[in-house]
């Protein structure tokens, strides 16, 4: 799991705009797991900073970041 994994960063909830928009424009990839609503402002918020977004494949993700992105999709795995 991510949390035994050195490379990943667990940082928990960041909520000071400067060091969320750091963390957005310095990640590797941003991970957006949302599966519920619209557009989620923390996509938005990651794309508007440049980070490579990854997020769930559900409908409202593909039709912001278009189809050739990459997505993830759940499994049991």
């Amino acid at each position: 799991f991510a949390e035994n994994d050195d490379k990943v960063r667990c940082v928990g909830g960041v909520y000071e705009p400067d060091a969320l928009n750091g963390l957005y424009r310095n990640c590797c990839v941003y991970l957006h797991a949302h599966e519920v609503g619209g557009t989620n402002p923390s996509l938005l918020r990651a794309m508007g900073a440049g980070a490579a977004c990854l997020p769930l494949r559900v409908p409202f993700h593909t039709e912001v970041l278009g189809p050739e992105n990459p997505y993830f999709d759940k499994s049991e795995e």
